[in-house]
């Protein structure tokens, strides 16, 4: 990754979004007693989530780019491993499984959710979020080298029949206008574009008052899916499930 890019990496660690998918991350883990370590964070970026995910016990994580792993090696993180799923080697198995906007990345779906059964405990949970609504995908996914976009039901339906829903629902849907609006507008400039040109990620820094606003509004759902309350849409899916295999 270029220098600019990195420097993109690093400057959206702490802004509104991903301080609001942490704080649902959070909310979600504590609306179950019995969730606790060792974790395997899948898809970790630079390690937003690490800290949270340390309350539980020992986290390992999983995480291919060279540049996010630079700042993953200085979080609270026992084993980094560099290779995705479902190919991966791992020895243990686990009592949480995270992955934070990561399964959209892998383009064996099966494969990967296959893997992370494999690895997870019986009674251990499992965690995921995944960007909404397939007619949403456009150039930003193709530059963040998505294969495909979720509704909550085709995220459920990728699950084990074994697995007890303990939180499902959309989140930043609050936002969800003028998100769809934003990224409509960005679609359809990209789409003037010519075809030989390079499709950058969409960032989503703000300036600091739009970002408290925002993440303000994200904490208040953040709120809602603790207590189990389920929006019906929204710009991302999550799912806690329970592995209970016997």
């Amino acid at each position: 990754m270029e220098a600019q890019a990195k420097k993109q990496l690093y400057s959206e660690e702490r802004n509104w979004l991903n301080r609001g998918r942490v704080t649902l991350l959070g909310n979600l883990l504590a609306s179950v007693k019995e969730i606790d370590g060792p974790v395997l964070d899948i898809g970790a970026g630079s390690g937003h989530a690490i800290p949270t995910l340390k309350q539980y016990g020992e986290v390992d994580a999983i995480e291919l780019a060279p540049e996010a792993q630079e700042y993953l090696k200085q979080k609270p993180v026992r084993t980094i491993y560099t290779e995705g799923l479902p190919q991966i080697k791992v020895d243990q198995s686990y009592k949480t499984i995270v992955g934070l906007e990561v399964l959209e990345h892998i383009e064996d779906e099966k494969g990967a959710i296959s893997w992370v059964d494999n690895h997870l405990d019986d009674n251990g949970y499992l965690l995921l979020t995944v960007p909404a609504y397939q007619w949403l995908f456009g150039p930003h996914d193709v530059a963040n080298q998505h294969f495909r976009r979720y509704t909550k039901g085709r995220l459920l339906k990728a699950l084990p029949e074994y697995y007890t829903l303990v939180r499902s629902g959309y989140f930043i849907t609050g936002l969800f206008p003028l998100a769809v609006a934003s990224k409509l507008a960005f679609l359809l400039k990209n789409k003037m574009k010519k075809k030989d040109q390079t499709i950058k990620k969409q960032s989503s820094n703000l300036p600091k008052f739009a970002d408290k606003i925002f993440f303000t509004i994200l904490k208040l759902e953040a709120e809602m899916a603790k207590l189990g309350i389920s929006m019906p849409f929204g710009l991302t899916v999550y799912v806690l499930a329970q592995k209970k295999k016997g």
